[in-house]
């Protein structure tokens, strides 16, 4: 089979295996114990969150939730800085890992 025919298959089966992932694993309920445990941390807990939020963004999660969460624990101002500052370290990161790790992968 030709590589570039195959790339789209493999993308759809890998998108279909983690949508099937997240029906069946208890993604929602990880998430709420990991706000859960953020917000019990206290003032350290905004730090916890930046970078919960900085791994989300490289890892291409959706961010709405997480920035409704940030909204929800830390009010709009405080929330407002918190998911900035995640965002700016997650993009930050997914531009080193493409600069480095990842480069060959990108360039093909």
């Amino acid at each position: 089979m030709d590589r570039n025919k195959l790339k789209p298959l493999i993308a759809v089966t890998a998108f279909a295996l983690l949508f099937g992932a997240s029906r069946v694993l208890p993604v929602v309920d990880w998430l709420v114990l990991a706000v859960e445990r953020i917000e019990a941390a206290g003032p350290a807990g905004a730090l916890m969150f930046a970078l919960l939020y900085a791994t989300a963004t490289v890892a291409m999660a959706p961010g709405t939730p997480l920035t409704l969460a940030a909204g929800f624990l830390y009010g709009p101002v405080l929330g407002f800085f918190v998911v900035t500052a995640g965002a700016n370290l997650g993009a930050a990161g997914a531009f080193v890992m493409g600069r480095t790790l990842m480069r060959e992968r990108v360039k093909n």
